[in-house]
């Protein structure tokens, strides 16, 4: 009895090794798992070019195409708050009577709840002392009624639209009253900003869901031109959200080098080149602000960087001149964002 369950078990192995060899060859057939040094002296050419939809290497990479499936994953950052209101009877709400706020306020309770006018918020840096200031076209575009901008802690000033370059998506704003309330405006930088500057930017992002204060990121200029070579923007990776528009982008010196414009949409960047893009973000550059300036007939103030500061103390001067701006959004508009 022992002998046939010796040669069972012998039979089950063999038979089970022979249905793993013929799958392995079946399957296998052709096709290389590994990467050997001695086979070409080359790196994996998975670690400088895509696949094709065989799994295997698709030839040297052409980033042509994913450069222009960037463009549209390319999005603006200005911040936009949908409110509701609700034409049921008041109901008595626990979590509201602890934190002060009602759930339905972010995600509806789809009961009698109505949308209204979209606010939308973003960030503008005060240029000359006469009060003008600058920010993304793509900020004020759409807006109904008044547009306001306040400092930090302060009420807001109504501010009339100048100007706007929607084409290098700039708009010049100004504020009355402007010479008694806007003493310190910023700086720009005179002479040009090179690859691997350190950089900050500071802004407004997702205001009224973090901060009410501005808030500051550091990183460096990683070229000198955005996407499809677009001598008109800087490349950062300082990061920036929602709400960072038409922020300043500062060097060390604390002098204005960009307008802080756009992001990469980095889902919308993946489903196109299959990889996930990081710290790709865009400002425009001085250059273009000053032409823009220039034709609107708004002096400004340049100075050379010569004086390296600490970040929080660049932070502190920003207070200055940075500004929240706010408006009401057009229904039509918000639709298209």
């Amino acid at each position: 009895m022992r002998a046939k369950q010796v040669v069972a078990v012998i039979l089950i192995s063999a038979s089970t090794a022979i249905a793993t060899m013929w799958g392995y060859n079946h399957f296998t057939t052709g096709k290389t798992y590994f990467y050997s040094q001695q086979d070409s002296g080359k790196i994996p050419s998975n670690y400088a070019r895509f696949f094709n939809g065989e799994n295997k290497a698709a030839g040297p990479a052409d980033f042509t195409d994913a450069a222009s499936a960037a463009i549209p994953a390319t999005v603006h950052i200005k911040t936009k708050t949908i409110r509701t209101v609700s034409n049921n009877l008041p109901k008595h709400n626990p979590f509201s009577d602890l934190f002060g706020i009602d759930p339905d306020d972010f995600f509806g309770n789809g009961n009698g709840m109505r949308s209204m006018p979209e606010m939308a918020s973003g960030s503008g840096v005060i240029i000359s002392n006469d009060g003008y200031i600058v920010t993304n076209n793509h900020v004020i575009k759409g807006c109904v009624g008044d547009v306001q901008g306040n400092f930090v802690g302060q009420a807001p000033v109504k501010l009339r639209i100048v100007a706007t370059d929607e084409i290098n998506d700039l708009a010049l704003l100004q504020a009355k009253g402007a010479k008694k309330t806007f003493s310190a405006p910023a700086m720009m930088r005179e002479m040009p900003v090179h690859s691997g500057d350190a950089v900050v930017a500071i802004g407004f992002p997702y205001h009224g869901l973090l901060t009410s204060d501005f808030t500051v990121t550091t990183g460096v200029v990683s070229s000198l031109s955005g996407i499809l070579n677009d001598t008109r923007f800087l490349q950062i990776t300082a990061p920036v959200q929602p709400g960072n528009s038409g922020g300043p982008l500062l060097d060390m010196s604390g002098h204005v080098v960009g307008v802080v414009s756009a992001k990469l949409n980095a889902l919308k960047f993946a489903k196109a080149t299959g990889d996930i893009p990081e710290n790709i973000n865009f400002a425009i550059k001085t250059g273009t602000l000053r032409d823009f300036l220039d034709n609107s007939v708004v002096s400004y103030d340049t100075e050379l960087s010569d004086a390296e500061m600490k970040t929080v103390d660049i932070a502190s001067a920003a207070r200055s001149y940075i500004l929240l701006v706010t408006c009401t959004a057009e229904a039509k508009e918000a639709a298209k964002r």
